[in-house]
């Protein structure tokens, strides 16, 4: 689980991170997100246009959680952020599923 904050952390001070709903949707659509990760907080009909998007965009989604985490994650209040870089969406998502295999929840 910390891995995978480190990481995002890490990949926000490199500039690799867009914060907020508008933010990583309007990155979604000019095909600059590689991988979005939302908390899991995040209200049903947010999640249900997020996942819409991101499915027509073809770009993966994963929930983190608790609330709060994902925000502290990158230093500020958001509930979604959309990762621009490939090499940290590539790392990002390899410590996801290594976690979730693990029975571990991010």
């Amino acid at each position: 689980q910390d891995d995978f904050y480190a990481m995002l952390g890490l990949a926000r001070r490199a500039g690799a991170v867009l914060c907020g709903s508008f933010a990583v949707q309007k990155g979604l659509r000019a095909g600059k997100i590689r991988l979005v990760v939302a908390d899991e907080a995040l209200s049903q009909r947010a999640r249900q246009e997020l996942e819409a998007l991101c499915r027509s965009c073809g770009r993966e989604l994963m929930f983190a959680g608790p609330d709060g985490c994902l925000g502290q994650a990158v230093g500020k209040q958001s509930k979604v952020v959309g990762v621009t870089k490939q090499a940290f969406s590539q790392r990002l998502k390899e410590i996801y599923h290594a976690q979730r295999r693990g029975g571990e929840t991010v």
